[in-house]
């Protein structure tokens, strides 16, 4: 399943699981098993949930989200903080326009719950 909607993301959260139970699953991730289950679900994963999964999980974000390049980082990733932060920025960069209205307008909802200083409304450039 690609693309970056609820159900793409959900089954390949499913793969991730594997022949895991649910409640090994959320504790290996730390969250509660009924949070896991909602998301398996359809219910929209918030953003630092999926950033959890691919910190924990060595997971490459652009898989996680679009279902592109493989599912794991590669041992030369980034490492520190501002590495990160610039590789998830540039990512940004490259997919927003390929992104409709409403998986823009999810993607700055998820912002806004993390950071609600986040400025409503980005304007397009």
């Amino acid at each position: 399943m690609r693309g970056f909607t609820k159900r793409a993301i959900s089954e390949r959260l499913k793969i991730l699981k594997g022949n895991r139970s649910l409640n090994e699953f959320a504790k290996e991730l730390n969250i509660p098993a009924s949070t896991l289950h909602y998301y398996f679900n359809g219910r929209s994963p918030t953003i630092g949930f999926l950033l959890k999964v691919c910190s924990k999980l060595n997971v490459r974000e652009e898989w996680l989200l679009l279902g592109e390049g493989p599912i794991f980082k590669e041992e030369d990733s980034p490492t520190n903080d501002e590495d990160r932060l610039n590789a998830i920025l540039k990512f940004v960069k490259e997919k927003w326009q390929l992104l409709s209205d409403k998986e823009r307008n999810w993607f700055e909802v998820q912002l806004k719950r993390m950071f609600p200083d986040f400025p409503d409304g980005l304007k397009e450039t």
